[in-house]
């Protein structure tokens, strides 16, 4: 009895020792025959259940894995809501930071960059009804709104326009 056959080996083999071991004209049995068909059964009795074995070993070792992939969501989760609260502390610090770091200034290490990055000018119209007819837009509800998006392409463009005006953002601090 080998490991290394497979179950299909095994089932040939005792196809093969039951044809010797009866014998078909005098349907008289040979017990050395019925002992080897015997030990077959045994042995693939014993693969049968070393595959079932494989089987539940393997559904075990991806529990035990799905529970691990789930212990370090649950780490990654954590760490990456105590970045979140870096990031909020950096935000509030950012008036101190801008003193510390110029505006092209930027330190760059193997596990760390940081920076200021440029924030693009925003919209401010501070008084909608100073703003020209012209510059405002009808959405679909019946309300009209400014058309900030005209606006700030024609302020950007350096047209005056009364009623509104780009106002330049504080930088934003990256750190990747």
């Amino acid at each position: 009895m080998s490991d290394r056959r497979t179950l299909y080996d095994i089932e040939a083999d005792l196809y093969d020792a039951i044809s010797a071991a009866v014998d078909t004209e005098t349907c008289e049995v040979d017990e050395a025959g019925m002992a080897a068909f015997e030990a077959l059964e045994v042995e693939r009795s014993e693969k049968i259940r070393a595959w079932a074995c494989y089987l539940l070993n393997l559904r075990h070792q991806a529990t035990l894995l799905a529970d691990e992939a789930k212990r370090i969501d649950e780490r990654a989760l954590a760490t990456l809501e105590r970045a979140n609260v870096k990031d909020r502390e950096a935000d509030r610090s950012q008036a101190q930071l801008a003193g510390w770091l110029k505006d092209d200034e930027r330190y760059d290490w193997p596990e760390a960059v940081v920076k200021f990055n440029k924030v693009a000018a925003k919209l401010d119209i501070y008084d909608e009804a100073a703003l020209p007819q012209e510059y405002w837009r009808q959405p679909p509800t019946p309300m009209m709104q400014p058309d900030k998006v005209k606006t700030a392409a024609l302020l950007k463009a350096g047209k005056d326009i009364p009623g509104a005006r780009m106002v330049e953002q504080a930088r934003k601090l990256v750190v990747k």
